[in-house]
């Protein structure tokens, strides 16, 4: 199924280009706060003529095709994921979190010590269950960083690719 048969009655219903309140509408956002902040974290096309924003309704439906199909495919993403890091070994130290990931140890440390990624410390060092980095990177949190390494974008468009084509 693609986005088009999805909302099939939204494309009917709503012209090409949308203002903030038939966005809002489609969202079912309560305020137009939230449909600005939507906008700004991007992936949506739209132009501003000063106040008003006029929002291409295709880009807007795709971006939430994707986050719908992405959370209802949490494990269609975490057997990729899975059959991906099949060879890397069940432990992992903080080293190896940033050679799979793509991102610096800084970013990674901080992602344990604020509780997001799980990992037992054993001496000095941090160590991390493939299987507590599988469930964070499926994890809204990890999906949701705004800058992302070049490797979590390459796995996310194989993921893509593979599984949701």
């Amino acid at each position: 199924m693609d986005y088009q048969t999805y909302f099939k009655n939204e494309i009917t219903i709503y012209p090409e280009w949308l203002n903030t309140y038939q966005m809002m509408e489609i969202c079912n956002f309560k305020s137009k706060k939230s449909a600005y902040q939507k906008l700004k974290k991007g992936g949506i096309e739209y132009h501003s003529k000063g106040r008003l924003h006029q929002i291409s309704r295709d880009s807007l439906l795709q971006h939430l095709y994707k986050s719908k199909y992405l959370e209802e495919s949490d494990t269609n993403l975490k057997e990729f994921y899975e059959n991906l890091f099949l060879n890397e070994p069940d432990t992992l130290k903080v080293i190896d979190i940033c050679r799979i990931t793509g991102y610096v140890k800084a970013s990674v440390q901080r992602w344990i010590l604020s509780g997001n990624l799980e990992a037992f410390k054993i001496t000095t060092h941090h160590v991390v269950p493939k299987t507590f980095l599988i469930t964070f990177m499926v994890s809204r949190r990890f999906r949701s960083i705004q800058a992302k390494s070049e490797l979590h974008k390459k796995y996310i468009e194989n993921f893509e690719r593979t599984v949701l084509l």
